[in-house]
């Protein structure tokens, strides 16, 4: 019994001390680690708040009016006093799992799960109208819309692109698929995508980027690329991109806990990882000059640029759980909690947020 007992400590002991030079030799290996200062971090309050006929899960603003939808309605909210937000219109319908809305000239797009692709007539705030409802091959998720162009990513293994110049019938242009992706976005006429391929030969998940040259938006090309090993139980997994000054900020999440990753992108063809640091995790992340937006079922935290391109947390709500969408304008910051809008921005006057105007748009 004895001799078993030191058997069995010995086994232990080595797969104990594998563990732990594994971790430590992957994060000796990754770039460079480095910590927010969280010392002057401040709250972000709730100035407005305004409860909605039903849940909504995506927004989007554009001067003084919010859009929001859910899986029941979609909502066109008054937002010129943030702090007395007034619901102007409404319209009753099948959003499904709404993932995202998205404005184009007096339109709004949403991302309506298997649902496909909603088409709101926004011209009169009193009265939205359901002009289109374009299927796709699977459920609609993130969404992005610029110069009458809509990317969305189509369920997990692809992303597609139309055309809405005219939304009553909108055109097919191109896209991609075999492709495992989850969240997206557009700088100049490149799609940065995050993404988490499983391994072959084990069961592990892994974050990845691509990078796709979408100015010929029939023929998306690949052109950079970059993957953790899937078959590493430490790698990262990513949930959400945001792209400035170039620098691609990914949210991960891993065993060492939340992470923002910073990949280096002026080489399009050779994303480089530079560095990694402590943060809270994003579903979605939105950059408005040097402030970076994000929101997480669980917080809406507010991060600011430094010259170096580092991030620093400088505001944060802690909602309590089930946030959902996130758009942000003139320093404020907009989400949901199920039903209910929320308005926030920091409280300290020891932040400074910038004013700036149009900052629903991306």
């Amino acid at each position: 019994m004895k001799l078993k007992r030191i058997f069995t400590g010995g086994v232990l002991f080595a797969v104990l001390s594998f563990l732990i030079t594994t971790a430590v030799f992957n994060l000796a290996a990754s770039p460079e680690i480095t910590r927010e200062e969280t010392a002057f971090v401040s709250p972000l309050g709730v100035i407005g708040r305004l409860n909605l006929p039903s849940e909504v899960t995506a927004v989007a603003v554009h001067n003084e009016q919010l859009y929001a939808a859910g899986p029941d309605g979609f909502f066109v909210v008054d937002i010129a006093d943030p702090a007395k937000p007034l619901l102007q219109g409404s319209l009753n319908h099948s959003f499904g799992a709404a993932r995202a809305v998205a404005l184009s000239g007096h339109y709004a797009l949403v991302s309506a799960g298997d649902n496909g692709l909603i088409i709101v007539d926004i011209a009169d705030p009193t009265e939205p109208v359901c002009v289109h409802q374009q299927p796709l091959s699977s459920s609609a998720g993130p969404l992005i819309v610029r110069d009458h162009l809509a990317y969305i990513i189509v369920g997990e293994d692809s992303f597609a692109i139309w055309n809405v110049a005219d939304p009553a019938t909108p055109i097919y242009m191109g896209g991609e698929v075999d492709l495992v992706v989850e969240q997206f976005d557009l700088v100049g006429d490149y799609l940065y995508l995050v993404g988490n391929p499983m391994a072959d030969e084990m069961f592990y998940i892994a974050g990845a980027l691509y990078i796709y040259d979408v100015s010929d938006p029939t023929q998306p090309e690949q052109i950079g690329a970059d993957a953790f090993e899937a078959s590493n139980p430490y790698a990262p997994r990513f949930r959400s991109i945001a792209v400035q000054n170039q620098i691609a900020y990914v949210s991960a999440t891993s065993r060492i806990g939340g992470t923002i990753w910073r990949y280096g992108v002026t080489d399009l063809t050779d994303p480089i990882r530079l560095a990694y640091t402590f943060y809270p995790l994003a579903n979605q992340m939105l950059f408005v000059g040097d402030w970076l937006y994000t929101v997480s079922p669980y917080d809406t935290t507010v991060g600011q640029l430094s010259d170096t391109g580092d991030l620093h947390l400088v505001a944060r709500y802690k909602g309590g759980g089930l946030l959902a969408g996130l758009a942000a304008q003139n320093g404020l910051v907009f989400t949901t909690a199920q039903s209910e809008l929320l308005i926030l921005r920091p409280l300290s006057n020891q932040i400074f947020l910038p004013v700036i105007m149009g900052a629903g748009e991306h």
